[in-house]
């Protein structure tokens, strides 16, 4: 199951339903799994989603046209340039620009599958 973390209707509280459905309000990432089955101390958790943080930091410091917003979270980001990869140009001024993203790209790509997604 996909979800995009954070969720963007989520600003302190569901912004979308009055009662949030079932599949959101029990939603858990991997990671978090992890961390109540005992499987990943806290620390550990906290020092992957800082370092996920810091992955989209990169991707956003490096954004030349994207439209990237330092407010998406991680997975958002990643699908968008995901989506931008596949419409690229060879060649093009946009496609080197890519291009020279792609090692911030994979970085984030690899953390969101590892520790985050189901």
């Amino acid at each position: 199951m996909w979800y995009t973390l954070p969720c963007p209707l989520w600003q302190g509280e569901c912004t979308e339903y009055e009662s949030r459905p079932h599949d959101c309000r029990t939603y858990q990432c991997k990671l978090l799994r992890n961390v109540t089955a005992g499987n990943v101390e806290l620390d550990s958790a906290l020092d992957i989603v800082s370092k996920t943080r810091s992955a989209l930091d990169e991707l956003v410091s490096q954004d030349r046209g994207v439209g990237l917003g330092a407010s998406e979270g991680p997975s958002q980001v990643y699908m968008r340039l995901h989506k931008k990869l596949n419409g690229l140009k060879t060649g093009t001024d946009e496609c080197r620009a890519f291009w020279r993203r792609y090692p911030a790209f994979l970085t984030l790509k690899f953390l969101l599958r590892r520790h985050f997604l189901s």
